[in-house]
């Protein structure tokens, strides 16, 4: 952690495993353990780059066991809509942070509310769409990813929440 500065300023992968000496495999445990405890993020850069997170932009959001349990819903299916809604900004914010995907995406939108525009079609619209650049090791050139997302509330997943994100397949790279 002493190679890592303090002040939230990315430093790459390669320069750390050089600073520390360590072996790849290890240097590369480590960080994911420790992206995965939430003490370093993801940055961007040629061989990638991580950066501290600082305690004002971890404040935001509190996940893991001591999250709030998830509300239950009633029966009736407009409260779903509802309830589901209200769980759009927190998966924006959690998706725009970097921790569901390996890279930090260049754009994330909530694309559900978009009122009665035309959309062509059933399930055509996903709730958040996120956009990365990739470049891939071995492969020459840098390529776009378009990843959508489909938010069900805990209570609302079934077999037809499934198909909804499989259809947005058609117009995106991941989903």
């Amino acid at each position: 952690m002493a190679a890592v500065p303090t002040d939230g300023t990315a430093v790459g992968n390669t320069t750390l495993i050089k600073l520390l000496g360590w072996p790849e495999d290890q240097y590369w445990s480590t960080r994911e353990g420790l992206i995965d405890e939430g003490v370093l993020e993801r940055g961007r850069g040629k061989g990638g780059s991580v950066r501290l997170v600082l305690a004002s932009s971890a404040a935001g959001l509190e996940l893991g066991p001591q999250a709030a349990p998830p509300e239950t819903l009633a029966d009736d299916p407009a409260l779903a809509y509802e309830k589901e809604a209200k769980l759009y900004p927190p998966m924006r914010e959690v998706i725009a942070s970097g921790k569901v995907r390996p890279a930090k995406p260049l754009a994330v939108e909530i694309t559900a509310m978009q009122g009665r525009r035309a959309t062509g079609g059933r399930w055509s619209r996903p709730d958040i769409v996120a956009v990365e650049v990739k470049t891939y090791q071995y492969v020459p050139g840098k390529f776009i990813e378009v990843t959508t997302f489909e938010v069900k509330p805990l209570d609302y997943i079934d077999v037809s929440a499934v198909y909804e994100a499989l259809s947005h397949l058609r117009a995106a790279t991941h989903s």
